[in-house]
């Protein structure tokens, strides 16, 4: 199932690496392109979509409200050790700002292509046993993950 790739999705590393947003990128647009054939599984992924962002976006929204809110002039011994190195990692929650960015994108893209609309989305259970039945319609639009759609 496709979202058994949603791991590559990490929010508690502890640093900031160059090639995790490249990775992001191409993990999103691999799961924008899947070959869904049952409306269960795009569902399923934007279930699993809203679930990482009930959990993640309200604890980053948190840590940089309160980053944005302090002044470096004010707070700048709290925030530079005595080398002058900063102690909290700003580029750790912009990667996990970035990673929950993409993650909205998908959601959409889904939404789009699928014609999915949000109280269909929310009616979906991933207790509920699958609906064989129904067909499954996809508009050909490509994901652009540049966000101009």
């Amino acid at each position: 199932m496709s979202a058994e790739a949603l791991p590559s999705f990490r929010f508690d590393s502890p640093s900031y690496n160059q090639s995790v947003i490249p990775f992001l990128m191409y993990c999103t647009e691999i799961l924008a392109s899947l070959p869904f054939t049952a409306p269960d599984e795009p569902l399923y992924l934007i279930y699993t979509i809203n679930r990482v962002l009930q959990v993640i976006s309200g604890s980053l929204k948190a840590t940089m409200k309160a980053l944005s809110s302090r002044s470096i002039q004010e707070d700048k011994h709290a925030i530079l050790d005595e080398n002058g190195v900063l102690q909290h990692d700003y580029s750790a929650d912009c990667q996990a700002a970035i990673a929950l960015q993409l993650l909205l994108k998908l959601k959409r893209h889904l939404k789009i292509a699928f014609g999915l609309s949000d109280a269909r989305c929310q009616e979906f259970s991933s207790n509920d046993p699958l609906k064989l039945g129904e067909a499954l319609s996809r508009q050909n639009i490509p994901f652009d993950i540049s966000g101009n759609n």
